[in-house]
């Protein structure tokens, strides 16, 4: 007869049991503090079987009594008439509980709900490589952004009933925008009076058409004073309209409501899916597809999950043999070939902006297409019968996507080995792409900031993008390294140039008082890349400041004035008002204003000595009661401008709208989810 195999005696808590997943054993374990459990107990030792039968495996040099007690004895253990046994027994017990509280103390750090050696981290059932938002900004601050965690999971109170007061709000407010199929006016009908439209195409053309080249300025100008005097256009040009409108808004706000927006961003994206078993491939649909990921991002509806979106637009391209150069096509015009090298330059800055904002290895590397770089010429030059040759000092209305295309390859590889799962760049690789990067970057500067025709210079905001776009792969490469730096002076370069690039990422140039404001009002209402670099460049800031608090106070003589580091204050509080104004223009994610906050909050407590808990709670409290105001003004002006009711009131169809639009119940979730949240 086989001997029955004796179970080992259960560790973990009872609710990871139940769960079936990795306890670290402690009271109470990480995973119930992240799911916000009430309870986080453990099987006491002294009534646990298994835990009594490996009792008797341990030799502690009792008494043989307690030793010949065999496993069909325990469950009488109670009612044992022998009090020496009992007793012999107990003493075994609290022996063996002492051993096991110096095991589990030896162990906390044995498991691990993810693989370690896995570069990057799940949230919310997605993976994100180490570009994305989360792994640059969480790492510097995960006990503070803990501490918030805790203050907001405590049932009943202010802070408690104040988040769900925004998250609340948050969801009335997108309601109040989503697009309800069956309810669409006339697509005619959503043309914005002539004034409005010639207003909001030219924001497009002076901002994000001189940086991706998707459209031909005159031949669309021509279609465009064409609709006026006939307006039965075609729906391809009706869309490609409708998205020009929606972009430019972004930089001419007020002139039409976030609703109509969406309503413009939904029609093209059903113009896009129908008919649903012929895709549209053709240079028009790649067009609309192009505009229709920037709209997505520069005015923050469904601007998430935008990696996936490029994916399809490079199959479509790649199925039309845009990757292919156009000299491998039987006698194509001088116009057909410029416009497909320039849409081809386009997709790929899509993928790559893409890809390092999802944290995801770019789906294309420069193996795969042979298309060449399009000409630096001007639109109007396109139209001629024979191209201009190329000057690559001059600007034109293609320079800054020539200039990113002399860079791509060397982003492309960046973004590959950063965002791979098994490992990141070695050190020695890091300065060298950042070496590599800073020589392309000042052979840019030629065309950027011209000495010798200081006339004919790049506008602000698309200086200012050029930096965003490039500039964010210095501070991915560096910023992991500038962590270590405060251990292993080794890294101090490291550090340097990340504090160097997130300071001028956060310092823009001043305006000129004879150009728009576009380049902040992009800050403002995008998403994405336009919210999160600034938003990792923040968190470089913020860290630094703290580190030299902490520095300075365990160096300072008493007598010395206490040190006000305005460099590091003045771009931080900038960007915490910026954020307040994303709010009052629409955002419904409260967590970055209220977290960055808190930090400096928290810095300013460690620099005047005061309790930073204290200081953390009160700055939470008041931060969430001052968002909650700013949600509820936006949702009562929505409601009423709109003529919606209130979504809080009955189900909303999203008719097929992605579920970005939707949020979650934000207590139900774990510490990672509530943290990636929308609000």
């Amino acid at each position: 007869m086989l001997s029955r195999n004796r179970r080992r005696p259960p560790l973990a808590c009872e609710q990871c049991r139940r769960r079936k997943i990795g306890c670290d054993r402690k009271s109470p374990c990480s995973n119930c503090m992240r799911s916000r459990r009430s309870a986080c107990t453990y099987v006491p030792v002294s009534y646990n079987r298994a835990v009594v039968r490996y009792i008797q495996t341990i030799d502690f040099g009792s008494s043989n009594a307690a030793a010949s007690a065999s496993s069909s004895d325990v469950s009488m253990l109670p009612t044992q008439e022998s009090d020496s046994s009992v007793q012999a027994l107990t003493d075994r017990v609290r022996q063996l509980e002492h051993v096991l509280e110096e095991f589990l103390e030896l162990s906390d750090c044995s498991v691990t709900t993810q693989d370690p050696a896995i570069h990057g981290r799940f949230l919310k059932n997605r993976f994100f490589g180490s570009s994305h938002r989360s792994n640059i900004c969480e790492s510097k601050f995960r006990d503070l952004l803990v501490l918030l965690y805790q203050l907001n999971a405590t049932e009943g109170s202010e802070v408690r009933i104040l988040h769900e007061k925004c998250s609340q709000l948050g969801r009335t407010i997108k309601m109040q925008i989503t697009p309800v199929p069956g309810t669409m006016p006339n697509i005619h009908d959503l043309v914005p009076s002539r004034s409005v439209a010639d207003i909001l195409v030219a924001a497009y053309f002076r901002t994000f058409e001189s940086v991706y080249r998707i459209i031909h300025r005159p031949s669309f100008l021509r279609r465009y004073n064409q609709f006026w005097g006939c307006p039965l256009a075609g729906q391809g040009f009706m869309v490609k309209l409708f998205l020009i409108l929606a972009i430019g808004s972004v930089f001419e706000p007020g002139n039409v409501s976030r609703p109509t927006v969406a309503q413009w961003l939904y029609i093209s994206r059903q113009w896009l899916d129908s008919p649903a078993d012929q895709p549209r491939l053709d240079l028009d649909a790649i067009q609309v597809q192009c505009l229709l990921l920037i709209a997505r991002q520069a005015k923050a509806i469904d601007g998430e999950n935008i990696w996936i979106s490029t994916g399809n637009l490079l199959n479509s391209a790649m199925h039309m043999g845009l990757h292919l150069d156009p000299r491998h096509l039987v006698q194509p015009s001088p116009f057909q070939a410029e416009m497909r090298r320039r849409l081809w330059a386009t997709i790929l800055e899509l993928i790559i902006q893409s890809s390092m904002d999802s944290g995801a290895v770019p789906q294309i590397s420069p193996d795969d297409y042979d298309c060449g770089p399009p000409k630096n010429i001007n639109d109007d030059q396109l139209e001629q019968d024979t191209l201009p040759l190329d000057d690559a000092q001059r600007l034109t209305d293609t320079s800054i996507q020539v200039a990113l295309l002399r860079s791509l390859p060397l982003r492309l590889q960046i973004a590959r080995i950063v965002n791979n799962f098994s490992s990141g760049p070695t050190y020695e690789e890091t300065l060298r792409f950042s070496t590599e990067l800073s020589d392309l970057y000042r052979e840019a500067a030629t065309v950027m900031y011209p000495r010798f025709n200081p006339n004919c210079q790049p506008t602000t905001f698309q200086r200012k993008l050029y930096d965003l776009m490039t500039q964010r792969f210095v501070l991915v490469l560096h910023d992991p390294f500038s962590m270590q730096a405060k251990t292993n002076p080794s890294y101090t370069l490291s550090r340097k140039l990340a504090l160097k690039t997130s300071l001028h990422i956060l310092s823009p140039e001043p305006t000129p008082p004879t150009e728009p404001v576009d380049y902040t009002s992009l800050c403002l209402s995008g998403t994405s890349g336009f919210r999160d670099i600034p938003m990792q460049a923040a968190a470089v800031l913020c860290d630094e400041l703290l580190t030299q608090i902490t520095i300075d106070k365990t160096t300072r003589l008493p007598s010395t004035p206490i040190k006000q580091y305005d460099g590091l204050r003045r771009p931080l509080d900038a960007f915490l008002t910026s954020n307040l104004a994303r709010l009052q223009i629409g955002e419904t994610n409260v967590k970055p204003y209220v977290i960055l906050r808190c930090i400096l909050a928290q810095a300013t407590a460690r620099q005047n000595g005061r309790n930073a808990n204290d200081a953390i709670h009160e700055t939470l409290r008041d931060g969430l009661a001052a968002s909650a105001s700013i949600l509820e003004a936006a949702a009562g002006e929505s409601n009423k401008v709109e003529g919606h009711n209130n979504a809080l009131d009955g189900p909303v169809n999203t008719g097929g709208v992605s579920d970005e639009w939707i949020l979650g119940d934000e207590f139900t979730g774990d510490f990672d989810s509530w943290l990636a949240g929308d609000n």
